[in-house]
């Protein structure tokens, strides 16, 4: 495969797989959504450091969970898990 390349990851809809397996575990969508969510974020903080400040949220019409990042605008970082400069966010272009 070509460095450019990226493999993709399979479209995988959580929604059908949970519906489907609270039935037959006869356990509510809820419960496994949570324990999913919490598998992920502790995934998250295993792999980019326990002082990150993350979410996991699953969003229902997608049937994914979304892992988010959350950080303040400073301009001078003191503490880049948790800070980003302004001067990064417009070279990023994410303002």
């Amino acid at each position: 495969m070509p460095p450019s390349a990226k493999a993709k990851a399979p479209d995988v809809n959580l929604e059908q797989i949970l519906t489907e397996v609270a039935k037959a575990k006869g356990t509510e969508n809820d419960a496994l959504v949570e324990t999913i969510k919490a598998a992920i974020l502790k995934a998250a903080q295993n792999t980019f450091g326990p002082n990150r400040d993350l979410e996991a949220r699953y969003n229902q019409d997608k049937g994914h969970v979304e892992l988010y990042q959350f950080m303040t605008v400073v301009d001078e970082v003191e503490d880049p898990e948790r800070e980003i400069a302004m001067a990064d966010l417009e070279r990023l272009n994410l303002q």
